[in-house]
Order: structure tokens, then sequence, then C-alpha cells
């Protein structure tokens, strides 16, 4: 009797049927024909291969952990948007909520879903019973910006007054204009609670530039940092303009309802799969995107959902663009950096030899900015490093949204406290270094 297994493979969905094997059998001279035999081990080593094959795509149309994508975790998702009581879905493939993911996250206001969508180059509208958070092309330069590169294409283009009072005691986050408003929008994420912190009170922050000096050793271990600045100016707050976040409609109760309760983490596979099994609702569906992590809340009208589905799918999933003109950046850069230097007293030997990227002894070092390498001291008061190791000194600017206080910060397993703010530092252009 002949038995034939063949495997067919559509996407991830593995079917057996059969294929040529046939048992051993003898020719005419009665001895064994080989073939058939080796015939069954490649059916069987086919088969293996198949059951491989299956629990890769099961393992990933089930979950996010084989993605390569940055994804927070449910808990912090769910901590996130604790505070936005109508139904949501966010797509949040890549999403960094803050800059340490051991921080506990502070909720987002629900008036600031615009602008938090916004930061992250997507749009949120209603659908139906829902809000739904989308990916969007970039519509700026400074939006195609990368993060990395945020602070320096605003500086292109930046106000000279902005600039002006960013250097002497600061502005308002009510005061910047629609470019200033996204770099803030970006460096509020540095904030040690995330964006949140600053979202619930803008009015108690301002944001400036300062200046960051950084010294190392050359020779041995040990590293000092220094930042020079002004004082915040205590300024009356200008009130914030937000984008309009949608209202949604009431749930009607003669249609069927999908719970996502207080919010899960998922992917758009098994969303669909759920509306499948528990409302009777069939897909058409790219299966590229099946594994695309989203985060679901709330009670949703399952006709509403499906629709929001089909936004998050055929959202733009990607973006070029080309690469920054350090030329012009380098000169703008370097203007601001003097001014800065200038404004904050920086000394003249330091601001040099960072500038110039030139190394100075450890004793002169400490002789100009005796605090900087306060940790390396001995308990008698003295050094282990020689005061002529030479120390190489470099120097970037940093835009700083300051809020007053300190709060409570997580160092891997231990607590320790921070300012209340965020950092983002800008590192100087390397056409700026000769």
């Amino acid at each position: 009797m002949i038995r034939r297994i063949r495997i067919l493979c559509r996407g991830s969905i593995f079917l057996l049927t059969t294929i040529g094997f046939r048992p051993s059998q003898s020719n005419a001279s009665g001895k064994q024909v080989p073939g058939s035999r080796q015939q069954f081990r490649h059916a069987f080593s086919l088969l293996l291969l198949c059951a491989s094959l299956t629990g890769l795509a099961q393992s990933q149309s089930s979950g996010l952990k084989a993605s390569p994508l940055r994804i927070e975790s449910e808990e912090r998702q769910t901590r996130f948007f604790k505070d936005i009581d109508e139904p949501i879905l966010v797509d949040v493939a890549n999403l960094s909520l803050t800059i340490d993911p051991s921080t506990e996250l502070l909720p987002l206001p629900k008036s600031w879903l615009g602008e938090f969508a916004i930061t992250f180059s997507r749009d949120i509208k209603a659908q139906g019973t829902g809000l739904v958070c989308y990916r969007v092309n970039p519509t700026s330069l400074i939006a195609s910006a990368s993060s990395a590169r945020v602070f320096h294409t605003w500086l292109l283009g930046a106000n000279p007054d902005h600039l002006a009072k960013l250097l002497n005691g600061g502005m308002s986050l009510g005061e910047f204009d629609a470019d200033g408003t996204y770099v803030n929008r970006i460096a509020m994420r540095a904030h040690p609670q995330g964006m949140g912190a600053i979202a619930n009170s803008p009015e108690n922050f301002r944001a400036r530039v300062v200046l960051e000096v950084t010294m190392k050793l050359t020779t041995s271990q040990g590293q000092g940092s220094k930042m020079f600045e002004k004082p915040i100016t205590p300024r009356a707050a200008q009130p914030l303009t937000l984008k309009p976040v949608p209202n949604v409609e009431p749930l009607n109760p003669t249609h069927q309802v999908i719970d996502w309760e207080d919010g899960k983490l998922t992917t758009i596979y098994n969303a669909i799969m759920r509306l499948n099994q528990e409302c009777g609702l069939f897909f058409k569906v790219d299966p590229k995107i099946w594994d695309a992590p989203i985060f679901l809340k709330g009670k949703w009208d399952a006709d509403d959902l499906a629709e929001a589905i089909l936004i998050i799918a055929d959202a733009p999933r990607g973006t070029y663009r080309r690469g920054d003109d350090l030329s012009a950046l380098s000169d703008a850069y370097e203007d601001l950096l003097d001014k800065a230097g200038n404004e904050f007293g920086v000394p003249e030997e330091i601001y040099s030899a960072a500038k110039e990227g030139h190394s100075l002894p450890f004793g002169t070092i400490l002789q100009l900015l005796p605090d900087a390498f306060a940790h390396l001291k001995t308990e008698e008061g003295g050094y282990t490093v020689s005061m002529r190791e030479p120390v190489q000194i470099d120097m970037r600017l940093v835009y700083n949204i300051a809020g007053t206080g300190i709060v409570p910060v997580q160092f891997g397993e231990g607590r320790g406290i921070s300012p209340n703010g965020a950092l983002m530092g800008a590192q100087r252009p390397k056409t700026s270094r000769g």
C-alpha cells in the first residue's frame, strides 16, 4: 500500500497530506531496495521540520517574546494609561515611556493624550465607543528627526529670543512655538517618572539650556562631570495649548461588547482571534503585522474595535529621510556653546581645553573645579591619582526641563533620589571638533 505525506506551508499554517512513502520492498533478485527506506527517512525529516516550523509560527503569533521591538511591560502600560477612563487601543511598538524601565511611572492625564500621540509620531481619533492611537507619517522636519537629533534640528531654526531666555532663567512650557513644544515633549520622557510627572503640573516646570563638562582620566579608571547653569527665574507660567482629545460614544446595550478590563498588552493576531471566537467577526489582515504589539483597555463595542484594529493595521509602518546637514548645524551649535560658556562662568582654561579637545593635568582640574573628583578622595583627604595625570575634557549642551524638589528613583534593586526634572543631552556634532 502506498502512503503519501505532503507538507504545504502557507503563512504560518502547515497542512499535512501525503508524499511518496513506500515500505521497503525486494526486487526480482530478492535484494532490498534502499530507496524506499531513504524515502521514509526523508519523509520523517520533513515531518520534524514541519513540527519545528509550526512551533516557531505559534510562538511568533502568540506573543511578544520573540519581538525585537522595544515594548514596555503590561504593568507599566496599564499604569501609564490608568487615568484614561475611555476604552483605548494604542500601537505600542517602540514606545519608550521612560529612559529607565525600572522606574515607577506616573499616569498620563487624559488631556495629554494628543500630546503623547504627537511625541511618538502618532495621532488619536475616536472610533465609536473607543479611542485609537495609531501611527502617522511625520508632519514636520523636526518630527522626522531621530530622538538623538531633535535638539539639533530645532537649533537650526530656533528663535534667537527663545535661545537667549533658555540660557538666562528659562522659559515656561507654554511660551514655545510648535517646534520648541515638540522638543519639550521629547525631553519630558527623560523625567525619572516619565512624561506624566510633568504633564500633571506643567506650570511648575521651566525649560532651559545648561552646559555639561565631562572629565575622564586617561591612564586610570575615573571620571567626573560638572554642570554649569543659571538659576531658574520664577515667572508666571503661560497656559499650554494642548491637542484636543476627541469624545467617544456611549456603549449600546444591544451591541456585542468585548472587555479588556484595566488593560492588556497583546498582539493584533490575538485581538482578532478573540473577536473571532467571542463575537464571530472575521478579518482579512496582512500576516506581516499579526505580531504587532498593541495595548487594549476598557469595554469596546465589538464592531468599533474591529474598525480600530484596521486603522492600526493600515497605518504607515516606515519612513525614510536624508541625513542632517552638519555643516550648518556646527556653526549654530558652537555659537550657542560659546554663549553658554560665557553666561555660565565656565573657567577659561577648562572651556578652551574642552573646545579644542585637549587634556589638562589632574592637579589643574582640582584647582579650577575642586569638587569635580570628590568621589575619588581617600579617607585621609588625598587622592590616589597623580596630580600630573592627564584628564581629557569634553563638553556638550543639555536641554533641561526643571521643576522644584526631588523625586524617588529606582537603581536596580536599590532606591535613591533625583532632581525633579528631565535632561536631554545634545552632543557636539563631530564636525564642530575640527
